[in-house]
């Protein structure tokens, strides 16, 4: 029977619960810190309380973990994209190989993890989340363009266009969103893109992007400014609408 995932959530409310008994510490699988709650609670050796504020502690622990983090934790079972087995012994000598398991890509749960937080505006945990998902999966398209998108969301165009170019190194075909969706528009602007467009969308053959080319001093200089105004609502001059508002009329005086 496979197991089931452990939610971080049900083990928070656990340990403020009975967290005193170590009951989070057994459906966590725990089972060896699980004994020693008992034991504390059982013999009196220190006071109850003791556990009591261990549990509290805990599942304070547990609501502040990344489920990245607490998957790795926990979850090993769901994440472990292969194992480590032994052959029957040959010439008197074991011998160790890695075999897949049976782990089904499609229910890469770091993805879809991802992908949840991408749609819910939560671009640093689906970034943390999606390149977990890539150990699992290296070859997914899907991902890469993902990580593009929360990259030139978080203004990098840099490592957006490697993820774009390893997205369309291993399949990803849709040209046209690539010009067109808002997600990509800081990524768009910058002159390493323009240059890497003008190339077909290849890297060369030594696999670097293209490099910025002549002519693009005026996506220099809407870059520079786009990163100024970034600077000052970093350091509160300047309001999410100004900055917002900002950013169009350098856009639209480009166009």
């Amino acid at each position: 029977m496979a197991k089931r995932r452990k939610s971080k959530t049900t083990a928070a409310m656990l340990a403020f619960i009975g967290g005193m008994f170590g009951i989070h510490r057994f459906y966590l699988g725990d089972t060896k810190i699980g004994l020693v709650f008992l034991f504390v609670i059982i013999t009196g050796i220190f006071a109850p309380y003791m556990t009591l504020l261990a549990g509290w502690i805990e599942a304070m622990r547990y609501l502040s973990m990344g489920q990245s983090e607490f998957d790795r934790k926990y979850n090993k079972h769901l994440t472990a994209g292969y194992r480590q087995d032994f052959e029957p012994r040959k010439g008197g000598k074991r011998v160790k190989k890695t075999q897949p398991t049976n782990y089904n890509k499609r229910e890469n749960p770091y993805k879809k993890n991802g992908f949840k937080k991408y749609a819910e505006s939560d671009i640093e945990g689906a970034i943390e989340d999606l390149e977990e998902a890539l150990k699992i999966n290296a070859k997914d398209k899907d991902i890469y363009f993902k990580l593009a998108c929360a990259y030139s969301l978080m203004e990098k165009p840099k490592v957006s266009l490697g993820y774009l170019n390893e997205a369309i190194q291993n399949g990803y075909k849709d040209f046209d969103t690539i010009s067109k969706i808002d997600d990509l528009a800081y990524l768009r602007i910058s002159p390493n893109f323009r240059a890497y467009k003008a190339q077909g969308f290849r890297s060369d053959a030594q696999g670097q992007l293209a490099a910025p080319t002549k002519g693009l001093l005026q996506d220099d200089l809407l870059l520079a400014q786009l990163k100024k105004l970034s600077e000052l609502r970093a350091r509160g001059l300047l309001s999410e609408n100004d900055y917002q508002r900002e950013k169009i009329k350098l856009k639209t005086r480009k166009g």
